[in-house]
């Protein structure tokens, strides 16, 4: 089953912009600038990481904004974490995250507001809509944007591609199974594709999106259904969360990130900013130290280009 037959089983899309006033957003806001973004929670904690071109801003104005603040500076960008815990509105939509069949597409800051790009499937749409019902009209920060049918894979990521230019990259990670849901996919129905989460995490692992090739009798094990073709569950793959975390202490986003099973190979197919691209490998291919003797092989490495969409 290929990534790109999954356009339409999660079937809704909402956009939404939350204003933001204060600190970094106070300055990222007098420069009309598309500033990417990734918003993800762990342990029930939700983050907000920046990356913006050292080109909008002096040294003089970083250093007076950012020198109490965790900025890491990267080739051509600055990185800033924003823990999020009393931001209006924001700690609502952390509520939204953890709804079943919620994958976000993309999310960035223009001007003094952050947008935020997620789709879900229509199961839930009551459950969003008392959410987005609480802050919709009484603050005056909230914009509701649009609630429609979603783009395609190709249409979200060429996109976010034309905002920010975005790499694939795939590896493969044999011997890698060991954890009880790909272990059952393996099994019942290698041709599935995994959609992950990877803005959540919590004691239960990675949360995945299972996207079956046939109905299977039985669904997949400690899951949740969103249709008898799409499951909600948690990989607990000790390389996969690890490789996250060390992600996460770069501040480098994951755009898109999709599991698949061949033979006794785990396949990661991720999408990062360009930018970013050359570190995010450095980190996968140095984790030998924590993979011992399991190799980490790379296998697709390209710019997202029209020769992508042809296999993927």
């Amino acid at each position: 089953m290929r990534i790109s037959e999954l356009d339409g089983r999660i079937d809704r899309r909402c956009v939404i912009a939350i204003k933001q006033q204060d600190g970094v957003f106070k300055l990222l806001s007098k420069n009309n600038t598309v500033v990417p973004t990734y918003i993800f929670s762990e342990d029930g904690k939700l983050f907000l990481q920046l990356f913006f071109p050292k080109t909008i801003f002096s040294k003089e104005q970083i250093s007076r904004t950012f020198s109490q603040s965790d900025l890491q500076e990267k080739r051509s960008y600055y990185s800033v974490a924003e823990r999020i815990n009393n931001v209006t509105g924001m700690k609502e939509i952390g509520r939204i995250f953890e709804l079943p069949s919620v994958v976000v597409n993309n999310s960035y800051l223009l001007g003094d507001e952050v947008y935020i790009d997620f789709r879900f499937h229509s199961s839930q749409r009551q459950q969003v809509n008392k959410i987005l019902a609480k802050f919709v009209i009484p603050i005056g920060n909230f914009r509701l944007i649009e609630l429609s049918t979603p783009n395609t894979m190709r249409g979200r990521l060429d996109l976010i591609h034309n905002q920010t230019p975005v790499s694939l990259i795939r590896f493969s990670i044999p011997n890698s199974i060991d954890d009880p849901v790909l272990q059952y996919i393996s099994k019942h129905d290698p041709d599935a594709v995994m959609e992950v989460e990877n803005r959540s995490l919590n004691g239960k692992g990675l949360k995945v999106l299972v996207h079956l090739s046939r109905k299977l009798e039985d669904g997949v094990p400690n899951s949740r259904e969103i249709t008898p073709f799409v499951f909600e569950t948690y990989v607990d793959n000790k390389i996969l969360i690890e490789a996250r975390k060390r992600a996460n202490d770069h501040r480098i986003p994951r755009i898109a990130f999709f599991l698949s099973i061949e033979g006794n190979c785990l396949i990661d197919t991720t999408f990062v900013p360009t930018s970013l691209a050359d570190e995010y490998l450095d980190i996968m291919m140095s984790m030998t130290d924590f993979t011992k003797d399991i190799p980490i092989s790379l296998d697709y490495f390209s710019d997202l280009r029209e020769s992508v969409w042809e296999w993927l």
